[in-house]
């Protein structure tokens, strides 16, 4: 299991928050899971997908339901903000490599 370092955590929660892009596809998303799964976890006692399953509903699924969205909107978001730094990361490591290769004197072929 990789670890991660609680500055890097720190320091991604603080690019999501500045950035309008990431608050408003957090907001949407935590949204619509919290609300779509609030009406398919009560599914096993109602045996349908309406509003109506909103009537089963208590406290201890509502809070998961929420806690759900909440999870799922930050894996999206920390996933789209991490994504393109990490490419871009791992494009600098090849330039780098690449650039000794080619100073050593065999072209970097061993």
């Amino acid at each position: 299991m990789t670890r991660v370092a609680p500055r890097a955590v720190a320091r991604l929660t603080g690019e999501i928050a500045r950035d309008h892009v990431s608050q408003g596809s957090f907001a949407l998303v935590a949204a619509a899971v919290a609300l779509g799964y609030s009406i398919l976890l009560p599914f096993a006692f109602t045996q349908r997908l309406s509003l109506h399953n909103w009537r089963y509903l208590d406290a201890r699924y509502l809070a998961f339901s929420v806690a759900f969205g909440l999870s799922a909107a930050w894996l999206l978001a920390a996933s789209t903000v991490a994504g393109p730094r990490r490419s871009c990361v791992s494009c600098e490591a090849r330039r780098r490599r690449h650039a000794e290769r080619s100073l050593r004197p065999c072209g970097g072929r061993y």
